[in-house]
C-alpha cells in the first residue's frame, strides 16, 4: 500500500528528520525492548499517536512516517456566491476595512442561508483577488 511515488531523498531535510524522530520514538517498541505504555510515559505523546506511527511504519516503512501535506492547503472553502459577493464588495469599496466587509458578508449570508465566512476567509479572499494597493 505504498502511496509514495517519489523517493525518500526527494523530500526536504526537515521532513525527513521528522520521520527519523518518529522512528526513534517507536523503535524500542518495534525491537520489543519497551512497551507502548512505557514509550507514552517517557515521551508524553498520546497513545493514539504512537499506535498511528507504528501502523504507518509497518505499512510503508520510513516513508509512512512522513507528514503528508494537506490536500486543501491554500484553498478557501466558502460557497461560490459568498466568494463572488466578497470580491464585489472589495472592488466596490477599496478603502473599507476587512472587518467592515466581513460584517456585511455575515449579514449577506444570514439573509441568503449561506454559512458565514470567518474573518480569516474574507481576508484570504481579499489577498487572493485584489492586488495590494501601494501606499504613497
Amino acid at each position: 500500500m505504498n502511496k509514495y511515488k517519489i523517493p525518500l531523498t526527494a523530500y526536504p531535510e526537515q521532513i525527513r528528520e521528522l520521520a527519523v524522530y518518529r522512528y526513534k520514538v517507536i523503535e524500542p517498541y518495534l525491537l520489543h525492548e519497551k512497551t507502548c505504555k512505557h514509550i507514552i510515559e517517557e515521551t508524553g505523546l498520546s497513545e493514539r499517536t504512537i499506535w498511528y506511527w507504528i501502523s504507518q511504519y509497518r505499512m510503508d516503512g520510513l516513508k509512512g512516517l512522513l507528514r503528508e501535506p494537506r490536500k486543501d492547503k491554500g484553498s478557501i472553502r466558502v460557497a461560490r456566491e459568498v466568494k463572488e459577493q466578497t470580491t464585489k464588495l472589495l472592488l466596490q469599496h477599496k478603502k473599507r476595512s476587512i472587518a467592515s466587509i466581513h460584517r456585511e458578508m455575515c449579514t449577506f449570508c444570514g439573509l441568503n442561508n449561506f454559512a458565514a465566512p470567518s474573518y480569516h476567509q474574507v481576508y484570504a479572499i481579499s489577498k487572493k483577488f485584489v492586488p495590494p494597493f501601494e501606499k504613497n
